[in-house]
């Protein structure tokens, strides 16, 4: 995993991709109560885009560029290869303030 995943970074600086699969899901969809096979498809098609960082040990961050019409936040992940951590900070300096994050109101 860790050799196919520094593979993909001497092609690229940066990848793009979604933080969840889906908007928030509504209260109950991912309950315990639900059945374990259930809850676990659930699950794993939700997060579908985060894992690949978690398992490969690698550097990613979310950031919080969008919310749906009803106010709902969508986030942008950006990966970046092993020990580039500075590109993934800088980048997101750069379009946060090109484009300041949504502030939760008091």
């Amino acid at each position: 995993m860790k050799q196919a995943y520094a593979t993909m970074f001497l092609r690229h600086e940066v990848v793009l991709s979604p933080v969840l699969a889906h908007v928030t899901p509504a209260i109950g969809v991912l309950s315990p109560r639900q059945p374990f096979d259930e809850l676990l498809d659930r699950l794993t098609r939700y997060v579908a885009f985060t894992p690949l960082n978690n398992v490969a040990g690698s550097p990613a961050i979310s950031l919080p560029t969008g919310a749906t019409a009803g106010g709902l936040p969508i986030g942008v992940q950006l990966s970046a290869a092993y020990g580039d951590e500075r590109t993934l900070l800088e980048l997101a300096f750069a379009l946060e303030q090109a484009r300041p994050w949504r502030r939760i109101q008091d």
